[in-house]
C-alpha cells in the first residue's frame, strides 16, 4: 500500500473525511482488531529480524558474547507476543457483548 492516499493526509484531514462520509461510529471490536493489526505486523517484523540476528551471531564465533543481549531481545519481544494475543483475546471478548447488546 505504498503512496496510499491516507497517508499524505493528516490526522485532521482523515477524521474529518470519516466524518463527513460515514453515518455510523466505527465499534470497538472494529478499532481493537485495526490496533491487533497494527501490532501484530510490528511484533512479527521484529521477531524476523531476531531470528536473522541470530543466525548472523550464530555463524561468527567472534559474536558469542552477544547471545545474552539477544535473548533478552527474544523475552522482550516475546512480552509483546502475549500481549499481542491477550489483545486478540480482547477484540472477541469485545465482539461478543456488541452483539448481546445489539439484542437487548
Amino acid at each position: 500500500m505504498k503512496n496510499d492516499i491516507f497517508d499524505k493526509m493528516t490526522k485532521a484531514e482523515v477524521v474529518s473525511w470519516i466524518n463527513s462520509k460515514y453515518f455510523t461510529k466505527p465499534k470497538m471490536s472494529e478499532v481493537l482488531f485495526i490496533r491487533w493489526q497494527i501490532e501484530d505486523k510490528r511484533v512479527l517484523d521484529e521477531d524476523r529480524a531476531l531470528c536473522e540476528e541470530f543466525e548472523a551471531i550464530r555463524a561468527d564465533p567472534t559474536r558469542k558474547n552477544e547471545y545474552a543481549d539477544h535473548f533478552k531481545r527474544c523475552e522482550k519481544n516475546r512480552k509483546a507476543f502475549d500481549r499481542c494475543y491477550k489483545l486478540y483475546a480482547r477484540i472477541g471478548v469485545v465482539r461478543k457483548n456488541e452483539i448481546g447488546g445489539a439484542n437487548k
